[in-house]
């Protein structure tokens, strides 16, 4: 399912926990986001729960979270995604992570993704100035789970952490 050239603002968005400008919630699998922009999230920008063969490709993901006065704020949040593409992203002033392919939960698990070519860059609570970070380590890409991996990139003053690996699972 393409998904191409959009401009989705989430300002106006309900702002409650977990809302996301473009969420894909339950099983998704082969969506093409790209060419778009993704911006004002109350919470994460772009949502995955869970899928296959997804790809985000050449999106702009900016300021989500910022001002929502919620705990969180991600550019981009792939909880449970399989064999998927995120490339050519620009991703920035996040309040949180700009990218985190990781579920903090047992089940499903993020596997064997691929994040290259992004440049990402002020995302994270002390670069936005906003705070209020959970579970995400205020990086520029966050990433974690088994087999995922992260090349390529060009990673710059976030937060705390340029790219932050969580347990280390074969990325």
């Amino acid at each position: 399912i393409p998904v191409d050239g959009l401009i989705l603002d989430g300002a106006s968005t309900w702002n409650t926990d977990g809302a996301a400008v473009f969420r894909c919630y339950g099983t998704c699998d082969g969506i093409i986001l790209q060419n778009s922009e993704i911006k004002n999230g109350p919470y994460s920008g772009v949502f995955f729960a869970a899928g296959s063969g997804n790809q985000l490709l050449n999106n702009h993901v900016h300021t989500n979270g910022i001002g929502a006065g919620l705990p969180g704020g991600l550019g981009m949040y792939l909880s449970g995604i399989t064999d998927s593409l995120i490339k050519y992203n620009d991703v920035h002033d996040n309040n949180c992570a700009g990218i985190r392919v990781f579920n903090s939960s047992a089940s499903p698990q993020a596997l064997r993704n691929i994040v290259e070519y992004n440049e990402v860059y002020l995302n994270g609570a002390p670069a936005t100035g906003v705070g209020s970070c959970v579970n995400s380590d205020e990086a520029g890409i966050f990433i974690g789970d088994q087999d995922n991996t992260a090349r390529f990139n060009v990673v710059y003053g976030n937060g705390e952490h340029g790219i932050y690996i969580f347990k280390g699972g074969g990325v």
